[in-house]
């Protein structure tokens, strides 16, 4: 199989200019998912006050986890750390399977979330301070919706897995932020635990778009050095 070199370890610093742009290319892709994000709560929220009837997916465990509303500030790590591959590509090319992982990952998401009338109703929350306050509004902001798969899961555990292929010295802090935003989505009551191996399994299927990809990208790296070699 291709898969053991088709995401090749970054040797070396990014030139100068590049090391801009590719944060330029990376919050520019955050912005858009976002900005989709939003649009498909709206349009869910929508859907619900015309009368959808919404499906939930809580099940026994979802009413034993404890409720932690500190966990809140792991949970909007999130958007840290999804980006952070960026910090891993040396050229353009780079990019190739992380755009690849995480536009399947974030399609099958949208598929899912049109599809799927699913919306997380929490129980009644009580508790009180800053944190609480800030936590409610946000919970109050975003309705409940887009919600199954968890795309915080999905991208958090993509970003770990390119962070890890790569051997970043940042991949064991990655990883664990990456296990902290999964565990705090149902900590805080944002998702049913249902929704952590959905994401799971989203981002699994990204990770396997991102192999084949970058595998076809080396192949014909390889093809063009030994052309260039022949010649």
């Amino acid at each position: 199989m291709a898969t053991s070199s088709a995401l090749p370890h970054s040797d070396g610093a990014a030139p100068s200019s590049f090391q801009v742009q590719r944060w330029v290319f990376a919050f520019g892709c955050g912005a858009f998912i976002l900005a989709s994000y939003v649009v498909l709560a709206n349009w869910n929220l929508a859907r619900f006050a015309d009368g959808t009837p919404p499906i939930r997916l809580d099940i026994w465990l979802d009413h034993h986890v404890p409720f932690v509303p500190e966990a809140f500030w792991i949970y909007i790590g999130y958007y840290l750390i999804a980006i952070s591959p960026a910090w891993l590509a040396r050229r353009w090319s780079d990019f190739t399977p992380m755009v690849a992982a995480y536009g399947v990952a974030t399609v099958i998401a949208w598929a899912a979330w049109i599809a799927l009338p699913i919306r997380m109703i929490p129980p009644p929350l009580d508790c009180s301070g800053l944190t609480c306050g800030v936590l409610l509004r946000f919970i109050d902001a975003d309705g409940g919706v887009n919600v199954f798969p968890s795309m915080h899961v999905a991208h958090s555990m993509l970003a770990a897995l390119f962070h890890l292929r790569h051997r970043s010295a940042a991949r064991w802090l990655v990883v664990a932020g990456a296990l902290g935003v999964t565990a705090s989505t149902v900590l805080i009551r944002q998702h049913y635990v249902v929704d952590i191996p959905a994401g799971v399994a989203t981002a699994a299927i990204g990770w396997m778009a991102g192999l084949r990809v970058a595998g076809v990208r080396d192949a014909r790296r390889a093809l063009a050095s030994g052309s260039r070699c022949a010649s």
